[in-house]
């Protein structure tokens, strides 16, 4: 097939859902190219997936391309309809003639894919051939060495602008971590300092490395040992894919997130992580893993081997079966 992948961005979105899997899909002999904007050498391809369709230049364009018949998947990776207001472009998302846009570039579509199974079944309201087709990290990520813990055990959260709203649900309990344990220290990626400091996370042995330039880049720069992913039980985070608990196992790291949407149908609890139900097992499942360097060893082999099954090589037949007509 000769597929283009109209990205709505140069985000993480992007890189999930268009860059990895689209490198795969060139390496199954298949002619790919991904981009922000739309060329014409790509007139002929036989599939277009189109990431977050929602402006009106993009949406024009789209309504063309399936008045012409072409066809087109629309790919979804978040649950638009309940972004809360106080998240980054909250008012954008709630926008009436957004969504209105959303809906009827949906309908347009030959297919829609999805990275879960509950935004599945959200979008199926609006869309008779939804498949889902869950992100996956290269295959070669499986052969890093883990990050080995030396004198000091390392604790980290990584996020985005998008996800600081989630880290006050274990800031207090990293902050208690690191006052009873004198040789843990916490790491963070992905957010400015001063935001994680908002959020709860200050400390003297808190070290923040900021966001990184390009998505997927600073998974050479995870060095801790124990992985912190705390969700807010809510309705867009319940559509989620675990992509957290994704990273970190393919790491090999042992994680301790929420029990909340495909983290709860993900982890494995007590074999592959860790899952807080409540808010005093932070602080239990955390000091599990940071004094017990066999169990951390042990959880983290087992993810790895879980990770194994989601990589994108084995996902590639996914998108070729939802790319095809």
């Amino acid at each position: 097939m000769k597929i283009f992948g109209w990205r709505a961005d140069d985000a993480g979105c992007g890189w999930w859902r268009v860059t990895v899997p689209f490198a795969t899909l060139a390496k199954r002999g298949h002619q790919v190219g991904h981009s922000v904007t739309y060329t014409s050498e790509w007139d002929s391809a036989d599939v277009i997936v189109g990431q977050r369709v929602c402006m009106p230049s993009p949406s024009k364009r789209w309504r063309e391309w399936a008045d012409q018949g072409r066809r087109l998947v629309y790919d979804v990776d978040d649950d638009w309809w309940n972004v809360e207001l106080t998240a980054p472009n909250g008012m954008f998302w709630q926008s009436r003639e957004v969504r209105a846009r959303i809906r009827e570039n949906v309908a347009m579509a030959t297919r829609v894919t999805t990275c879960s199974n509950r935004l599945a079944e959200i979008m199926s309201a609006f869309h008779r051939d939804v498949r889902v087709v869950p992100n996956g990290l290269p295959r070669e990520v499986l052969s890093w060495p883990p990050p080995v813990a030396g004198e000091r055990v390392l604790v980290g959260w990584s996020g985005t602008d998008s996800t600081i709203a989630e880290l006050p649900l274990a800031a207090r309990h990293l902050r208690k971590l690191l006052d009873r344990q004198p040789n843990v220290d916490v790491h963070t990626i992905g957010v400015p300092g001063p935001l994680v400091a908002k959020a709860g996370l200050r400390h003297e042995r808190v070290t923040n490395y900021g966001p990184r330039a390009k998505p997927g880049e600073y998974l050479r720069a995870i060095d801790w040992q124990v992985w912190a992913a705390p969700y807010r039980n809510t309705p867009f985070n319940r559509a989620k894919a675990a992509t957290k608990f994704l990273e970190a196992s393919a790491l090999g790291i042992p994680i301790v997130a929420s029990r909340m949407g495909s983290y709860a149908d993900s982890i494995v609890h007590g074999e592959t992580g860790f899952l807080v139900s409540a808010d005093h097992e932070w602080d239990t499942y955390l000091r599990m893993l940071v004094e017990d360097a066999d169990l951390r060893t042990e959880m983290g082999r087992r993810a790895r081997q879980h990770a194994a099954q989601f990589t994108a090589e084995e996902i590639a037949p996914l998108w070729e079966e939802a790319l095809a007509p």
